[in-house]
């Protein structure tokens, strides 16, 4: 039998004054695993930044983010991102 931990509500509130597209916040991010699972090893936690869009048509993660997890592309979108 797996342990199941009761983890705590978590939640993403940024204030900001006035209007804005996008979030960016600093984050860790690892390669998947069960954490109920006590036999499964924990895996390796990366430092990164995210763009969190508030309309979700922009949220994506760097390339060098791709490769130290070791993520396999299903499909390429090209988007173009305009800095204010």
């Amino acid at each position: 039998m797996t342990k199941r931990y009761n983890l705590p509500f978590q939640a993403l509130t940024i204030k900001f004054n006035g209007v804005t597209d996008r979030i960016i916040t600093e984050l860790s991010i690892s390669e998947a695993f069960n954490p109920q699972d006590e036999t499964e090893k924990h895996k390796p936690f990366f430092s990164s930044k995210a763009l969190w869009d508030t309309g979700a048509t922009k949220s994506v993660i760097t390339s060098s983010t791709v490769k130290k997890i070791g993520l396999i592309p299903i499909g390429e979108v090209q988007v173009n991102l305009k800095i204010l």
